[in-house]
C-alpha cells in the first residue's frame, strides 16, 4: 500500500516536471530565453538564424517547442557564441557573392 502510494506521488511529480514546453507547440522567444537561460538578443539571433526552428506570423516569431531539445542535444558542450558569429560570417560571405 505504501509503496503503492509512493509510486503514484512519483507519477505526479514527472508530470509535474515534464509539464511546460511538452504541452505547448509553439513558444515565444521570453519563453526559449528563460528555458535556455540566455539573454533575450542572443535568442533572437539563434532563431533569426536558423538554429532554432520557428514559424513568423507578420512580424513575431513562434519558436517550435520540439527544436529546443535537437538544438541542445546538436550543439551540447559547444561555444553558441562562436558558432553565432561563424553562421554571420558565412552568410555574410553568401551575399557578397551572390552575382545580381
Amino acid at each position: 500500500m505504501a509503496l503503492d502510494i509512493l509510486n503514484i506521488l512519483r507519477e505526479i511529480l514527472q508530470v509535474i516536471k515534464n509539464r511546460g514546453i511538452k504541452d505547448k507547440y509553439l513558444l515565444s522567444v521570453p519563453e526559449v530565453r528563460s528555458t535556455l537561460n540566455a539573454g533575450t538578443k542572443l535568442t533572437k539571433e539563434l532563431v533569426d538564424l536558423g538554429f532554432l526552428d520557428s514559424l513568423q506570423f507578420k512580424n513575431e516569431k513562434s519558436v517550435i517547442a520540439d527544436s529546443i531539445p535537437v538544438f541542445i542535444d546538436k550543439y551540447r558542450n559547444q561555444d553558441i557564441r562562436s558558432l553565432i558569429k561563424e553562421e554571420r560570417k558565412k552568410r555574410e560571405n553568401e551575399k557578397s557573392t551572390q552575382v545580381f
